[in-house]
């Protein structure tokens, strides 16, 4: 299943949850985790701050578009 959350794209498979986001500029964040992604568990990249970026999620595919990239 893939799923737009807010400024991030979601795609579970089975128990498995990768989560995408934009993460300053021109980078994206990658985290993932089982069952869910837990937002108040500490990270690599805790300095930089999330962006906006353009996000297309269709039934099968999902495109994030942030910054040059």
């Amino acid at each position: 299943m893939i799923r737009r959350d807010g400024h991030a794209v979601e795609v579970t498979v089975r128990h498995e949850v990768l989560r995408i986001e934009p993460w300053g500029r021109d980078s994206p964040q990658v985290r993932s985790a089982p069952h869910r992604i837990l937002d108040d568990v500490p990270g690599t990249l805790l300095a930089a701050k999330p962006t906006e970026a353009d996000i297309a999620v269709t039934a099968d595919t999902a495109r994030i578009t942030n910054g040059t990239w």
